[in-house]
C-alpha cells in the first residue's frame, strides 16, 4: 500500500463516504467521489459566462465586464473563480456543511472545487491559503470549512496547504448579517500573515466556501500582499448573491 492509498484509507475512515447525494439527499447512483447523483450533477448551477472579469460572480449583461462591487472598489486579488452560483439548492448544502456539523461534506465538496480548479487557466500556484476563523468561531464550530476544502483541494491538486499562514486579528461580526459598505468595514484589517516565510515571493491561492461582495476574500489578499506575497487568486465553492 502506498502512501496515497494510505492517505484516502484513513479518510474515508474520518469523513466516511456518503451514501446520498451531497445535495438532494437522495439514495441512488453517484457520481464518484463527489458523491453527487446524475440528477443534481445535471442541474447543479456551474459558473457560466457572463462572468464579472475580476471577482467571477454572474453578471446581467456580456456587454458588461466587471460587476457592480469590483467597479466600486478597487481589489487586492488579481481573480477569483468558483464552482457554483449560490443558489438555494446551494445554499441548503453548504449550510449544512457550515453551521450543523457536516464535515463529511469537505471530501466531496473539496475535490469539486479541485477538479473545476485544475481547468482555469491560471498561473501555476505556489500554495493555498484558507481563509481563518477566529479562534473562538473555530472554538464554537469545530473546524474550519474553508481549510478542510483547501486539504482536499490541495491532496488533489499536489499543492501545500498553509492553514496558518493567516489569522484573525480580531472576532467580528457575521457578514451574512451586513449590507456591502458594512461589510467592508467590519473585515478591514481583520487578518494578518502569521510569518513572512509563509507568504514571501508566493503566488497564492485562497480558498472560501463563499465569494458575495468578495469584501473577505479582499481584506486576506491585503494582509497577503502586505505579507510579501507575489499574487493572490480566489477560489471558492460558491459565488454570487442567494436569490
Amino acid at each position: 500500500m502506498n502512501w496515497r492509498t494510505l492517505i484516502e484509507d484513513v479518510c474515508d475512515i474520518i469523513y466516511p463516504p456518503a451514501n446520498k447525494c451531497i445535495f438532494c439527499n437522495q439514495e441512488g447512483k453517484l457520481i464518484v467521489p463527489y458523491s453527487i447523483c446524475e440528477h443534481c450533477w445535471d442541474t447543479l448551477p456551474f459558473t457560466k459566462p457572463p462572468l464579472c472579469d475580476i471577482c467571477g460572480k454572474p453578471i446581467d449583461s456580456a456587454k458588461l465586464r466587471i460587476c457592480c462591487d469590483c467597479a466600486k472598489y478597487s481589489r487586492s486579488f488579481v481573480k477569483a473563480g468558483a464552482v457554483l452560483e449560490y443558489m438555494p439548492s446551494v445554499h441548503e448544502t453548504i449550510y449544512r456543511y457550515k453551521y450543523k456539523g457536516h464535515s463529511e461534506l469537505a471530501k466531496p465538496l473539496g475535490l469539486l472545487m479541485a477538479h473545476v480548479a485544475s481547468r482555469i487557466a491560471w498561473p501555476d500556484m505556489d500554495v493555498l491559503v484558507p481563509v481563518p476563523l477566529h479562534y473562538e468561531r473555530l472554538r464554537q464550530r469545530g473546524y474550519n470549512q474553508s481549510a478542510l476544502l483547501a486539504r482536499y483541494m490541495g491532496y488533489e491538486l499536489n499543492l501545500p496547504v498553509l492553514d496558518k499562514a493567516l489569522y484573525r486579528c480580531r472576532d467580528t461580526k457575521a457578514q451574512a448579517t451586513l449590507d456591502r459598505a458594512e461589510r467592508r468595514a467590519n473585515i478591514a484589517g481583520a487578518f494578518a500573515v502569521s510569518n513572512l516565510k509563509y507568504t514571501e515571493g508566493k503566488t497564492i491561492m485562497l480558498i472560501d466556501d463563499i465569494l458575495t461582495t468578495g469584501a473577505t476574500a479582499d481584506a486576506c489578499a491585503q494582509a497577503l500582499l502586505g505579507g510579501g506575497a507575489k499574487a493572490v487568486y480566489v477560489f471558492t465553492l460558491a459565488t454570487g448573491v442567494l436569490k
